[in-house]
């Protein structure tokens, strides 16, 4: 029977938990690619690549729209506007684009700074 009361349920931290797990699940398989995995010879995620992507992974306040293996080797996350690329080196660059045609590329080193930025919170 319902008595005029709404009952509500907070489910964001759950729901935020198992798309992060379905994320880290992905990043895991791409270390099982092997060399030319893209059918010409792009090199799978290194194991720094991949540690280094869950890190960057769970720093983030909101899911990226896709996270894939780059074809020069470590992981690339997508964003509204935005890429992050993690290399296999452990290096970790952002595309930024502004405008329709331009770019700009930078090196990051600090990376919950980075995560925050590129889901929307500027500091």
């Amino acid at each position: 029977m319902n008595n005029g009361l709404v009952m509500i349920i907070d489910l964001s931290q759950e729901y935020q938990m198992s798309i992060f797990d379905k994320f880290i699940k992905k990043i895991n398989k791409f270390a099982e690619l092997k060399k030319g995995w893209d059918s010409y010879d792009a090199r799978p995620p290194s194991k720094l690549a991949v540690e280094k992507a869950i890190e960057f992974l769970k720093l983030l306040p909101n899911e990226p729209r896709k996270i894939s293996p780059s074809v020069v080797g470590g992981i690339a996350f997508r964003f509204d506007m935005d890429y992050v690329e993690i290399e296999n080196d452990g290096r970790v660059f952002v595309v930024f684009n502004i405008g329709k045609d331009y770019s700009y590329i930078r090196e990051s080193k600090d990376l919950p700074k980075l995560a925050r930025y590129v889901c929307g919170y500027y500091d």
